[in-house]
């Protein structure tokens, strides 16, 4: 049998894009059968709002669109967390090369852009809503939930 593969998503301060995604992908692996054979956590690159829940305008939003999210509580990055995960996904190139910068030449391997694997939306960043309109929440919101279909159908390649 094969082992769990774990991933990890990293944003700035846990509480938008990282946990949408996390929570996205985790649920489209329960609808596939595949919890359990890969471990999806989130977490922060700064400490900015560490235990906070997710922003609140993305989880109504989520709500609105049919996919309530659960409770959150957002955490910093530690360098354990790396040594443990197969996969840190990153939303923006920025921290993509602050990582780099302060990893092993091994686990740089590991980190990647959360659109690395998405077609259409190959190796962009995904931007923060933080200070944008609703406009732009729902624009992030439709990104990430393609970009989670994209990970289904590569991780589900991985581990058949």
């Amino acid at each position: 049998m094969k082992k769990q593969i774990k991933i990890m998503f990293m944003c700035l301060g846990n509480i938008i894009r990282s946990p949408l995604l996390h929570y996205l992908l985790e649920k489209r692996l329960e609808e596939e059968g595949l919890q359990g054979k890969i471990v999806v956590d989130s977490c922060a690159l700064t400490s900015f709002h560490v235990g906070e829940d997710m922003d609140p305008r993305m989880r109504h939003l989520a709500e609105r669109e049919g996919r309530p999210l659960p409770k959150h509580r957002a955490k910093l990055f530690k360098p354990e967390m790396l040594k443990e995960c197969d996969y840190l996904f990153v939303v923006t190139k920025e921290i993509l090369e602050a990582m780099q910068e302060t990893t092993t030449k091994e686990e740089v391997k590991k980190i990647l852009l959360a659109t690395h694997f998405s077609p259409e939306y190959l190796d962009k960043d995904i931007g923060d809503p933080y200070y944008g309109g609703s406009n732009y929440f729902l624009k992030i919101f439709r990104m990430v939930d393609a970009i989670v279909d994209d990970l289904v159908i590569e991780f589900k390649k991985r581990i058949a």
